[in-house]
């Protein structure tokens, strides 16, 4: 048996399945059945993979780091889909929060392993049989690749639920472009976004879709910014200069 054409069936399986029952107006009962049936065949490919011998290097790293995660970001999707809707508060007002919450929650695992998750995004080959090979791979990495499965879906899920509509509000920036583009550059040295997988022309279109603008040619303004002589991050200084002068005035009230 070639289990990555055995898993690849499987996947078809539950999508398939996915697509007939999750129409029902019950959504704790529908997300059960999903979760039962993705659970049935999952047990059976750890059954498998109890005594299987791949077929070579190639074909183990190709299964951990493409297909395995796919079965496991699906189960760990719905089985959280079913905790969050049990646990849900019964108060419509809490309901966003709390997936809001959630939401954050499941970001800051994604930045335990940024590095990890960059190598794989950046299509990088080296390390691959350290990482999906032998049981790091199965307990490890593509659970990890897994995780961030899991919020891709999750990601889909809370769309569907609080879709972005045009009666959001609309925040204007009314500092300089200079400034923006400074700290655009500063969110993305950080890391701080989707566990830094964000690149620099995503964080950029948010930040224009938030504030309504054109950052215009902003490589071209990070240049300048680098070339400063003094005070290459003036607008972040200024702004910790700033916060520390307001906590320092509340101390004193």
């Amino acid at each position: 048996m070639n289990i990555i054409s055995h898993l690849r069936s499987v996947l078809c399986e539950i999508h398939n399945y996915i697509r007939q029952e999750d129409t029902s107006n019950d959504e704790i009962l529908t997300t059960g059945r999903i979760l039962g049936f993705i659970e049935v065949r999952y047990n059976t490919i750890e059954s498998v993979l109890e005594s299987y011998r791949f077929n070579g290097v190639s074909q183990e790293i190709a299964f951990y780091k493409h297909f395995y995660p796919q079965l496991l970001g699906l189960r760990y999707y719905y089985k959280e889909r079913l905790a969050i809707l049990i646990l849900c508060p019964p108060d419509k007002e809490d309901i966003k929060s709390f997936y809001m919450k959630k939401w954050s929650e499941y970001c800051s695992l994604i930045t335990l392993h940024k590095d990890f998750y960059q190598y794989c995004y950046a299509g990088l080959k080296y390390k691959d049989k350290m990482y999906f090979t032998g049981d790091h791979a199965r307990h490890h990495a593509s659970y990890w690749l897994g995780q961030e499965q899991f919020l891709q879906h999750f990601k889909k899920w809370l769309k569907l639920k609080y879709p972005v509509g045009p009666e959001q509000v609309q925040l204007k920036w009314t500092g300089s472009k200079v400034a923006l583009i400074e700290l655009l550059y500063g969110i993305h040295a950080t890391s701080v976004v989707e566990g830094g997988r964000a690149d620099i022309k995503q964080l950029a279109k948010g930040l224009e879709q938030l504030f309504n603008l054109n950052l215009g040619n902003y490589y071209r303004v990070y240049q300048d910014i680098r070339l400063r002589k003094k005070g290459q991050t003036q607008y972040i200084d200024c702004m910790k200069s700033q916060l520390i002068r307001k906590m320092d005035e509340l101390d004193f009230k």
